[in-house]
């Protein structure tokens, strides 16, 4: 794996997701289980947020994370044995394969390294298994199970359902032997290991650098059920239990490596303890000790001022006395280094130029303040400044300025259109097509340049809102709304389709543009293109001949394709799982197979194709020659179309590990389509790679901005900016994630 693989894999962003986890050779086997422990980068799918907590643990291979799984050898299974013995009266053994329940950094279960869907993919079913995990030895009551996980329900009802939910996690999972019952629920071990599980026979054992290594981020992280108010209630109580339990395990080891003299790897420890409890001055002032020890004075003193900046924005509090003493102190050490007096006059005049450049920009209230706090260090005060200029650009001032909506970025040039998902007036089998009908729409005009226009993601959550067009403005950040109505008749001899679309002015809440298509449904394409025509012109905006030929595409010459193809993208926007997506694959499949010249179809299988691959779920070479299949056909059939070249990028991304390619395909489809969220955010991802930071906040920005609602987005710039330790603007964003989907924190 390249350095820039690995930065793209450890910096919380969305498109590493999908690479799976690399796996050094230098492992050793712990415990009767045989846990192999593994020094290698880990991203593993869907455990973005562990990300954000920068969790690592020193070795002789490098600083970097430990992943730690069960190793299959030493799993018996009863399915293995074999009437074939090297003995008389001896069975053979096979080792089989074990199940692992993964609950640090999210939830999920997975067989030798490849996640299993059906029940074990549910969030009830996945929630009954966290609770036994957690339960460990001892187990947990069915009165406590069904508690936690249907409140609502009488007792019999609910006693029903947790037979219901054992049942099916036996079946899909292949293990009749699942659960051992008595008076307690309890995993079988010799069936399933659990990495909570493992964590807590390490502390009984002593073994903290087990422990520390599996706990590879907070308990269940991201992971939340709705009404169910105990369970929640529970989980908060485990993942504070954990975090106590990994920090002592921590300090334990980084004080051990002080007493080796190995002050280096004390203060990669302490600097771990730090991450996982920030407003603690204890931990900072155990890491300031050990980089001191370590020789790196200059590391102290700027960790401490970096820990004074955080106490004081997020608890208006100043360190412990003993931080405080211990900086003045290695600031007293260092001044006779100092250079000489002309030198060092020339350097404060060069800074204090900064210093007032920057004081220029804020607003005359913010810079008395500044210009008041006169026991700053010049550098700590130009700190203090630039994150200031951060907090007037984000429109925020402290943690408590969080309901300006979305601020303006590259879009800020740009009309902002947010297109709401069209209401289905027939059917409800055919809610698929209106939603697809809408993002159709939504999709040419994001080819036009002079619009921005609202992520999918994030306009599809107002379905069926009551909020108002002012209300809904604020929160995207747009002008303008366009909202309507389809109905399919299906009727003989041909199905016909009333789309009935209407363009709102925010501001006052007027009808822009409005109009009404009733035709057949032969003519669906047609009616994508004039209306996405109309609604531009009705907002005035020029459209370049290039973008009119995006406009006026017409995919495919097969509605029954169309209809597949729609039925497929319709899964995967609803929920991007391993089910979906192995289900949106037969349908893309089915969609070629009727039209064999459909580019964009094709173009959408090799994606699907290459993310199968890159969970785990398929990870044959037959699966990615068919992927590269699909991406040829793609673009040997319409060479110009945005879609292809994203699936290209996607490709080079997750499969080839071409930065520098994927780079140029992602950059090519951006200019195509200006309004691609995840476009810009990849684009940021790879720059943030490349250690081009600047860049990268910038199309980090205008990926929120784009997608205001998805909060994957906001955690990633938040996780990017602390990790420039712009704390303002990481706060703004964590305040922005945590409005969004407040359950899951």
């Amino acid at each position: 794996m390249s350095s820039a693989q690995r930065s793209v894999c450890s910096g919380g962003t969305i498109a590493s997701r999908l690479q799976g986890p690399l796996r050094s050779p230098e492992q050793r086997d712990h415990g009767s289980i045989g846990v192999r422990l593994s020094v290698a980068p880990r991203c593993p799918i869907g455990e973005l947020a562990s990300s954000f907590h920068g969790v690592t643990s020193p070795s002789s291979a490098g600083h970097v994370p430990l992943s730690i799984r069960p190793d299959s050898r030493h799993r018996r299974t009863g399915a293995n044995l074999e009437p074939l013995g090297v003995r008389p009266g001896e069975k053979r053994v096979k080792w089989g394969p074990m199940l692992q329940v993964k609950t640090f950094g999210g939830l999920s279960v997975e067989r030798d390294g490849a996640p299993c869907g059906g029940a074990a993919s549910r969030r009830k079913t996945l929630a009954l298994l966290a609770l036994l995990a957690a339960a460990g030895k001892k187990g947990m009551s069915r009165d406590k199970l069904v508690a936690h996980l249907w409140p609502e329900s009488d007792t019999a009802h609910s006693r029903d359902l947790l037979k219901q939910a054992c049942y099916a996690l036996r079946r899909d999972l292949h293990e009749p032997q699942l659960f051992l019952s008595s008076t307690e629920l309890r995993l079988n071990p010799a069936v399933i290991w659990s990495d909570v599980a493992g964590f807590d026979d390490a502390l009984e054992h002593g073994d903290w650098a087990r422990a520390a290594a599996l706990y590879t981020g907070p308990f269940l992280d991201g992971f939340y059920l709705n009404g169910t108010g105990d369970f929640e209630r529970w989980v908060d109580d485990e993942r504070a239990r954990l975090t106590k339990s990994v920090s002592k395990a921590v300090e334990c080891l980084a004080t051990d490596a002080t007493a080796r003299g190995d002050h280096r790897a004390a203060a990669d420890w302490w600097r771990r303890l730090t991450a996982l409890d920030p407003l603690s001055s204890h931990g900072a002032l155990g890491l300031m000790r050990a980089l001191v020890a370590a020789g790196e004075s200059a590391e102290a003193i700027k960790h401490a001022r970096a820990h004074e900046a955080f106490l004081q924005q997020e608890m208006g509090t100043a360190p412990d006395a003993a931080v405080l003493t211990l900086v003045k102190q290695l600031c007293e050490e260092a001044e006779p280094r100092a250079s000489a007096p002309g030198a060092a006059a020339q350097q404060h005049k060069g800074r204090q130029s900064t210093t007032d450049f920057l004081l220029a920009a804020l607003p005359p209230a913010l810079r008395l303040e500044l210009r008041r706090a006169t026991r700053l260090s010049t550098a700590a005060a130009v700190a203090a400044i630039v994150l200031a200029v951060g907090a007037v650009w984000y429109g925020v001032a402290g943690r408590h300025a969080t309901g300006s909506g979305p601020e303006p970025v590259a879009v800020a040039n740009r009309k902002m259109l947010a297109v709401l998902p069209f209401q289905n007036l027939g059917s409800a089998d055919n809610e698929y097509f209106a939603d697809g009908l809408t993002e159709a729409v939504a999709t040419r005009l994001g080819s036009v340049r002079s619009l921005g226009i609202i992520a999918w993601q994030s306009a599809s959550q107002y379905k069926g809102t009551k909020k108002s067009p002012q209300e809904i403005g604020q929160e995207l950040g747009v002008q303008y709304i366009l909202e309507g109505s389809v109905r399919w008749e299906k009727v003989s001899p041909a199905s016909r389709i009333r789309v009935s679309p209407a363009l709102i002015r925010v501001s006052d809440g007027a009808q822009v543009w409005a109009d009404q298509y009733d035709t057949t449904l032969t003519s669906v394409f047609a009616v994508q293109t004039n209306l996405a025509t109309r609604v531009a012109g009705a907002l005035d905006v020029a459209v370049v001949d290039a973008e009119r030929r995006i406009l006026e595409a017409r995919p495919t010459a097969d509605l029954q394709a169309y209809d597949a193809y729609l039925r497929g993208r319709e899964l995967v926007d609803r929920e991007f799982d391993l089910a979906n997506v192995q289900t949106a694959i037969g349908l893309y499949e089915r969609a070629v197979a009727l039209d064999s010249n459909f580019a964009l179809a094709y173009a959408w299988l090799s994606v699907a194709y290459v993310w199968m691959h890159g969970s785990n779920a398929n990870r044959t070479p037959e699966q990615l020659t068919r992927a590269k299949a699909a991406l040829d056909r793609a673009l040997r059939l319409d060479p110009d179309l945005p879609e292809s070249h994203g699936a290209l990028g996607f490709y080079y991304f997750h499969v080839v590990g071409d930065l520098r390619r994927a780079l140029e395909e992602y950059t090519l489809v951006r200019r195509l389509r200006p309004s691609e969220p995840y476009v810009a955010g990849v684009i940021g991802d790879i720059y943030m790679a490349q250690g081009r930071w600047s860049a990268a906040l910038a199309y980090g920005r205008e990926a929120a901005a784009l997608d205001p609602r998805n909060v994957l987005l906001a955690l990633v710039m938040a996780n990017r900016y602390s990790e420039l330790r712009q704390f303002v603007a990481s706060t703004y964003y964590y305040d922005r994630a945590l409005a969004l989907k407040p359950q899951s924190f």
